[in-house]
């Protein structure tokens, strides 16, 4: 018997933590539901008033880089009389930088290849050189 009366507390106070957590529900569908659908919810003002931010031009060079960054300087390299192979850039930046040579082209520069034999065997070198914006 006292197996019966334990099992029967236990039932209303899980009824009871039930019955609690519905009235909760319903109580925050209600609190949404009076907004409209459309309407943001407000926002706090801020106490003190906030100085509006510059923004500061920024120097690029004439393929549209900014001035001074790797891609820049890499294609400073690439637009030299004799232009550059992607080992001499990868050496002097750590990467070949082969998007560049993309984007240049995108950009309306002409991007011409020079194919070098070496004398005694070994790969071909491929030099890349920019030159001005291609007439179209």
């Amino acid at each position: 018997m006292a197996k019966k009366a334990v099992k029967k507390k236990l039932e209303k106070k899980k009824s009871k933590a039930s019955s609690k957590k519905a009235d909760e529900k319903k109580k925050s569908v209600t609190k949404k539901s009076k907004k409209s659908k459309g309407e943001k919810p407000s926002k706090k003002k801020a106490a003190g008033k906030k100085t509006p931010t510059k923004k500061t031009e920024v120097k690029r060079d004439k393929f549209g880089f900014k001035e001074g960054s790797i891609t820049s300087k890499a294609a400073e390299m690439f637009n030299r009389d004799n232009g550059a192979t992607t080992a001499e850039i990868k050496k002097a930046f750590g990467s070949a930088q082969l998007n560049l040579l993309k984007t240049v082209k995108e950009k309306g520069f002409k991007v011409s290849t020079e194919k070098i034999k070496p004398k005694k065997g070994g790969r071909t070198v491929t030099r890349y050189i920019i030159s001005g914006k291609a007439k179209k």
